[in-house]
């Protein structure tokens, strides 16, 4: 593992640890922006996201002085920021259902069809309804791999599984949009 010194986030927080509420300022600084992204990408709603965001700095806070480096601070923060997004899910949107900004790159093999959809935004939008009717597991890994750049490995960490377990994930996360959006065509009678 690389020392603090090479882990800006993880330097900044061991000083967190130690009291600096500065360090703390410059921490939110860095990572802000990423966690709402995130949790944007995670809850499909501005509102909830920043809020979210805002509950993963604050559950950041309080464990700062219990903190023990065993990963990149990067794996760390979404892991804690996951396990706060899978409660958010459970706790706060239990009843309603939330759209979801994907990337249609993120499912290989929707990219073809781009040139045969007449409305490339209704083909968004349809890639980014099927989100929140993933699982909880496969939706988590979709979004660390494929649209928050992680590797495999950094999601297995963050979501504590194996590196098979996130490939297996993510594989059937766009085998179900890709499904999906076959049979939604199909439904609307276009014959692909």
């Amino acid at each position: 593992m690389a020392e603090a010194k090479d882990d800006p986030g993880a330097e900044l927080f061991l000083r967190v640890s130690r009291g600096d509420e500065a360090a703390f300022s410059e921490l939110f600084k860095m990572y802000a922006k990423p966690m709402v992204n995130y949790s944007y990408r995670y809850l499909g709603n501005w509102h909830d996201a920043e809020e979210a965001a805002q509950e993963i700095f604050l559950r950041l806070y309080r464990m700062a002085p219990r903190y023990e480096r065993r990963a990149s601070f990067k794996t760390f923060i979404y892991r804690v920021a996951t396990n706060i997004l899978r409660n958010w899910l459970r706790d706060h949107l239990r009843d309603r259902e939330t759209g979801s900004l994907v990337l249609v790159d993120a499912i290989p093999g929707v990219e073809r069809d781009l040139d045969q959809d007449l409305d490339h935004q209704a083909l968004l939008a349809r890639v980014a309804g099927e989100l929140p009717r993933l699982p909880e597991r496969e939706r988590a890994a979709l979004i660390l791999v494929a649209l928050e750049g992680h590797s495999y490995e950094e999601a297995a960490v963050v979501m504590e599984t194996s590196f098979r377990g996130v490939k297996s994930l993510v594989h059937r996360s766009r085998e179900r949009i890709r499904k999906a959006l076959k049979s939604g065509r199909q439904e609307m009678g276009d014959g692909r």
